[in-house]
């Protein structure tokens, strides 16, 4: 076998070696972003998200502070810009949060009176009718976090849901058409979510009207 026979069997062996060599880098290369996506992807949810332990929502930085402030009691609920920015906050929380503003929003319902109140009502009948499943599905199957904190049922926010039907259709000339009026729209926020369990929230809300 002379040299250049040689030559170029060495020249063919060096190649395929190459060839093999950039094939393994190609193919780490292409595994390697899915494997990163799939081991950051879990920290796009929220780290609230299915939360039971409220110092978890005490220490987020998602919180606004003055749903902190209200619930650690350091201010009162009034009728003033610090209770309607969690009134406000209720309506556009994204979910991991909404538990924790139910809880806020339940003790500014029990501890409103005058001008508040009605701020209250119209806030709750909005809440309920805008955000109809979220809030059904918070007490049924009831939230950890609720529960670890004792709230069993939407009784406040029934109350509150009442008063503004009871002033929506105050002015209905005759009870039968006042009642007329409020059975409407209940039947209306039953279509909003036919598969949603009201039974707490529907005979707290008959007491009230």
């Amino acid at each position: 076998m002379n040299s250049l026979t040689i030559m170029c069997k060495i020249l063919i062996l060096v190649c395929s070696i190459s060839i093999i060599t950039g094939c393994v880098e190609n193919t780490k290369s292409e595994t390697e972003p899915q494997s990163q996506t799939e081991i950051e992807s879990p920290k796009t949810q929220s780290v609230l998200t299915n939360q039971c332990e409220i110092d978890k929502f005490l220490n987020s930085s998602d919180i606004i502070k003055e749903a902190k402030q209200i619930w650690l009691e350091e201010i009162q609920p009034m009728d003033d810009d610090p209770t309607f920015k969690v009134l406000d906050r209720i309506n556009n929380s994204p979910l991991p949060e909404f538990p924790f503003y139910i809880l806020v929003v339940d003790k500014i319902n029990r501890a409103s009176d005058g001008a508040l109140s009605e701020m209250i009502m119209s806030s709750s009948y909005n809440l309920i009718n805008n955000r109809t499943k979220e809030f059904f599905s918070t007490f049924q199957p009831l939230n950890c976090l609720l529960k670890s904190q004792g709230l069993n049922h939407p009784s406040s926010f029934a109350q509150a849901y009442g008063g503004y039907l009871s002033l929506d259709c105050d002015g209905a000339p005759t009870t039968e058409e006042y009642e007329n009026c409020t059975e409407n729209q209940i039947e209306e926020l039953k279509q909003k979510c036919v598969l949603c369990d009201m039974t707490n929230f529907l005979i707290a809300l008959k007491g009230r009207l």
